[in-house]
């Protein structure tokens, strides 16, 4: 990019100095912000280098050996560090398989259970979550989730249906 002129300096340290910030000043000179921060700090503070005073101080020079125990020294951390994240990998992969035996043993003993011989039809009355809701509660056939009546109603044979209610049909 080439130098700004004078002028342009000039309006810059004037718009400044009335009070407008960088952003304005750029929008009124059609130019970016970032140019007009620089200009203002090169040519009207006089700042050349951004990093002025806040240099470092060189490193000291190492000797071979003090370099080769500091590579050591990074080897074995890291060697520590790897271990470190194995050992922890192997402790959740034994605490999964454990909940997953407990999970298995859980499911097992459900599965051996006695199931009750008298079951209840599973019919829904109500609404869930709402005052009153409650299962029909009959004695279920034989093998089903429902009493007799219930299984009419739920499972229909192919091609038959039974009437369906009002509030339903809409």
């Amino acid at each position: 990019m080439r130098a700004p002129s004078p002028e342009f300096i000039n309006r810059i340290r004037v718009l400044h100095a009335a009070g407008m910030t960088f952003l304005e000043i750029a929008v009124m000179l059609a130019t970016t912000k970032g140019r007009v921060v620089g200009c203002h700090r090169r040519h009207i503070l006089g700042i050349r280098d951004h990093h002025q005073g806040k240099r470092r101080a060189p490193r000291p020079k190492l000797s071979i050996e003090e370099r080769e125990a500091r590579r050591r020294d990074a080897e074995a951390r890291r060697e520590q560090q790897r271990l470190w994240a194995l050992q922890r990998a192997q402790e959740l992969a034994q605490a999964r398989d454990e909940r997953r035996r407990a999970a298995a043993e859980r499911l097992l003993a459900a599965l051996r259970a006695p199931i009750a011989p008298t079951r209840r039809c599973q019919y829904p009355h109500g609404h869930p979550g709402k005052p009153g809701f409650r299962f029909c509660g009959a004695p279920a056939a034989a093998g089903k989730s429902y009493c007799s009546e219930h299984h009419k109603v739920c499972h229909q044979p192919r091609g038959a249906r039974l009437a369906m209610p009002e509030w339903a049909a809409s």
